[in-house]
């Protein structure tokens, strides 16, 4: 007998998400609640996320309830009340299923205090196999990693390889109004969106490398840099601001949803892989995804137009037998990708309104 023979699908009203983790990463697991969603159309949905989650799924349809459980150990005696005081008040709640997207450190004890009905995990760790009662074998993670996370989905009768590559975000109108606000004057069809930073400072491609191509793209197209401050790394557009010789624009540090509409009204974004990336990605908007420490095949949506820039090191390969990046991705390269974007860009465009 199946696992999910196990599983009364009839009875699922209430489902718990644990979904903690950084932001691309909770990015990438939208799919999965909108297939949860899309197979149990009037169930209860609640996800689990770390504070500055909420703000990817705060619009997002397919969540009935997203819910900010903080996971810092200090002080360790307001953590441990919090913690029990949150998951008994989440055990009260009595969920049909928990499902947990995390795998984490604190799976093993969050899934124990919400205590569904069918609890399902990984299994690659002790504290997960004595927490889940349905165990899923964990996949390598060397395709996408929506489809590997799906696979978690299966006991429930959602095939892993239904669930799309991509992401969705739902931006609001006030933002939308905000971002109009900080572009006016301009001419839109020229904002090109630059984010220079990344969770991982491995991933960035360097500043100068950015100027660089910026230069070269206002001086052929006439595109305007939007160049966004990061979080923590605000020195990144700071250096870039210092050495950009032409027009530009700097907005100061902004809430994830107005940078959400600020990209709705840029042509393109150039990015490396980071928060920002799936943020388009959500958006539907072109994307120029510069890889430099990580590979695209775990994050490459089919959902919007992107272009991956990576150069490869041929003679070193990674767990997954392919060729490790280059970080010395050279200035050339991102421009031919760039064009190559905006050839895919123009024939989407014309394949919509044709």
């Amino acid at each position: 007998m199946s696992v999910a023979a196990t599983i009364d699908l009839g009875e699922i009203r209430r489902i718990c998400i644990i979904g903690w983790g950084l932001i691309g990463d909770l990015f990438l697991r939208v799919p999965l609640i909108e297939a949860l969603h899309s197979r149990f159309p009037r169930a209860h949905i609640t996800v689990l996320v770390d504070p500055p989650g909420v703000k990817v799924l705060a619009n997002h349809p397919a969540c009935s309830r997203v819910l900010a459980v903080p996971r810092t150990k200090h002080p360790t005696w307001s953590w441990l009340c919090n913690g029990l005081r949150t998951g008994i008040a989440l055990r009260r709640e009595r969920f049909d299923v928990s499902v947990d997207l995390y795998g984490g450190g604190s799976s093993g004890w969050a899934t124990w205090l919400i205590n569904a009905r069918w609890r399902i995990g990984f299994d690659h760790r002790r504290d997960l196999r004595v927490a889940n009662n349905v165990l899923v074998t964990r996949p390598s993670f060397c395709r996408h990693w929506t489809r590997e996370l799906a696979t978690l989905l299966e006991p429930l009768g959602i095939g892993a390889d239904s669930v799309r590559c991509g992401t969705s975000y739902y931006c609001d109108e006030a933002a939308r109004r905000e971002a109009k606000r900080i572009v006016a004057g301009y001419d839109t069809q020229r904002l090109l969106a630059i984010n220079l930073g990344a969770g991982d400072a491995r991933k960035c491609w360097p500043v100068a490398r950015f100027v660089d191509l910026a230069h070269e793209l206002q001086r052929r197209d006439g595109l305007i840099p939007v160049v966004f401050r990061n979080p923590g790394q605000e020195h990144l557009a700071d250096s870039f601001a210092a050495s950009f010789r032409g027009e530009a624009i700097f907005p100061p540090r902004l809430e994830l949803n107005i940078v959400a509409g600020l990209l709705e009204m840029c042509r393109a974004i150039v990015t490396a892989d980071s928060a920002l990336m799936h943020l388009a990605i959500g958006l539907k908007r072109p994307v120029l995804a510069l890889f430099t420490q990580t590979r695209p095949e775990a994050v490459w949506p089919d959902d919007c137009v992107f272009v991956a820039c990576i150069r490869e090191k041929i003679n070193v390969a990674d767990r997954c037998g392919r060729p490790t990046p280059d970080p010395d991705l050279p200035v050339d390269a991102a421009l031919a990708a760039y064009d190559e974007l905006a050839r895919l860009a123009a024939g989407d465009l014309a394949r919509s309104t044709g």
